[in-house]
């Protein structure tokens, strides 16, 4: 069982203990592909021990909402030394849809300011927003490493913060980069502190303690080289990589703003034209699907209609044969057929030839509507079809029998 003293350092040391509290963590939260986030937290840790996961609470509206955050160092190498900076990944509960949100820390704004081409993204909190190529094609990877190589890439080549100094001059405060002073990575790490109460991030351990994510997660560091040297020459005050040094007066601050605000109306116009995207979309796929639903209204119409239309012809059928039924049981006594045409033939008799041909005229009568029966159940012909042969084939067997009938009465005289 974690402790609540130590938990968040024992999880960065032990990875078991890392994973049963991000399996904690995730219990709280509403994610829709919990096996998603946990597979890609697995990989955040392989590449990168020092992350540890905490939960975050986000407030939507009038509620609240629970999502995790990686929180660690990342390293990131500059002049052939590898330097740290706190490190936070918040992931939306739309995740892997959306990408997650990648942020760095200035854990002691006081102490450092930032460098200019972070301005735009920099809080109040000390927190910069990083805003990478590699979310552009989220949709088409999700993959977070590449995410991190890039910021990692990026922020070599343009290192987030520098110490500064405090100068007075004409009686207005002016806070400007320390030409003369280094970035101290010692002196950095540890400005750690807990977070503003927008970043109040707690997760809960197996003990039930809630704890806030900063208490003891790392241990005291050793002092390694500046991470930024100071090109003196020639006494232009340049820092390492072109960065000029930076001041941060009062009368910038509208400017800043400023800044802030486009950048802000810009994402505003990004989403809102995203959103009116997907509304046509949307209404598109709902006319079709109107036009459907109309189309198979309609064709059930039809099917009842021709069901019920069966469904007389099938009666007027079942009278015909009745009525044919109840003529032959009446007849059948002075019918002739195969089986005693021979009593009724004498030799060279005018009316033999008669009698047979009407004989076998009646049996192919009989055998053809049988016929026409099968042909109308293997689906040969259609109804209508089958009504008018019976019809004219049961007239044509009524009208053999009668003149047959005949034939045997003036045979037997």
């Amino acid at each position: 069982m974690f402790s609540p003293q130590n938990n968040v350092a024992a999880a960065a040391a032990n990875p078991l203990q890392r994973n049963q509290m991000l399996s904690q963590l995730l219990r709280q939260c509403n994610y829709n592909q919990i096996g998603a986030l946990n597979n890609t937290c697995f990989q955040v840790f392989s590449s990168y021990t020092e992350m540890t996961p905490c939960l975050q609470t986000m407030k939507v509206g009038n509620t609240t909402q629970n999502v995790i955050e990686l929180v660690g160092n990342v390293g990131i190498k500059l002049n052939n030394n590898t330097y740290h900076v706190l490190t936070h990944i918040v992931f939306p509960l739309q995740f892997p849809t959306c990408p997650p949100v990648i942020r760095i820390k200035n854990i002691n704004p006081d102490k450092f300011c930032v460098n200019a081409k972070y301005l735009q993204n920099y809080t109040n909190d000390g927190f910069i927003t990083l805003y990478l190529s590699e979310t552009q094609t989220w949709n088409q990877h999700q993959n977070i490493l590449r995410l991190l190589q890039q910021m990692q890439k990026e922020l070599s080549e343009a290192f987030p913060f520098y110490e500064k100094k405090q100068q007075f001059q004409n009686g207005m405060g002016q806070v400007q980069s320390n030409p003369n002073s280094p970035y101290n990575q010692y002196n950095y790490q540890n400005q750690q502190r807990p977070p503003s109460s927008f970043q109040q991030n707690t997760y809960v351990n197996q003990g039930g303690y809630q704890q806030n994510q900063y208490n003891n997660m790392y241990g005291n560091y050793q002092q390694p080289p500046n991470p930024l040297q100071i090109n003196n020459n020639n006494n232009n005050n340049n820092f390492v990589g072109g960065n000029q040094p930076i001041y941060m007066g009062v009368g910038q601050q509208p400017q800043y703003e400023q800044q802030v605000a486009v950048r802000l109306k810009q994402e505003l116009e990004v989403t809102l034209k995203g959103i009116l995207e997907e509304f046509n979309e949307e209404k598109k796929s709902s006319d079709q699907l109107y036009s459907i639903k109309q189309k198979l209204d309609e064709n059930e119409v039809s099917c009842n209609q021709l069901e019920e239309e069966i469904r007389m012809k099938s009666s007027l059928i079942q009278q015909q044969i009745s009525i044919l039924q109840e003529f032959i049981s009446q007849n059948d006594s002075a019918s002739i057929n195969k089986d005693n045409v021979q009593n009724f033939i004498k030799e060279q008799n005018p009316l033999q030839n008669q009698i047979l041909e009407l004989t076998s005229e009646q049996e192919a009568i009989k055998e053809t509507i049988i016929y026409i029966e099968e042909a109308f159940k293997q689906k040969k012909i259609d109804f209508e079809t089958l009504i008018k042969s019976i019809q004219y084939y049961s007239e044509l067997e009524f009208n053999t029998k009668l003149l047959l009938k005949k034939c045997v009465a003036n045979y037997k005289k």
